[in-house]
């Protein structure tokens, strides 16, 4: 699932995986530096299903990532992961503005109860999302 030099390829199926790889072993730590890493690739309620260059594929991953996040929470009681700050690589849901923004050194930055937020209300619309 890493490719060279650590670059995650499969999200989805790092996802698929997540409580078998980071929970039942314990590795919380691990498991929270994903979880909040991924984050920071929403783009139009959706978590990339690669990050090679980033792709977003499958509706699927996004739920699997809420079923990862669900499993630390359940496990680890870490509630204060909802505050944590995100510092997105997606300044806009539009390409010409975010474009625009990255050029003007604009920074976006998100708690993840609105990101997870976010995931919830786009999916709630209908993903109408095309690379």
């Amino acid at each position: 699932m890493l490719g060279k030099n650590g670059t995650l390829y499969s999200v989805r199926e790092m996802l698929i995986s997540f409580k078998g790889i980071f929970i039942i072993p314990g590795f919380f730590e691990e498991a929270k530096k994903l979880l909040l890493y991924l984050l920071k690739y929403v783009k139009k309620g959706m978590i990339p299903t690669t990050l090679n260059s980033p792709s977003y594929d499958s509706v699927d991953t996004t739920w699997w990532y809420i079923k990862a996040f669900k499993d630390y929470l359940d496990h680890t009681s870490d509630y204060k992961i909802l505050n944590e700050k995100i510092n997105m690589v997606f300044l806009s849901d539009d390409w010409g503005e975010h474009l625009k923004l990255k050029t003007d050194n604009f920074d976006k930055i998100d708690t993840v109860s609105d990101l997870i937020h976010s995931i919830f209300e786009n999916h709630a619309r209908g993903i109408r999302f095309f690379e």
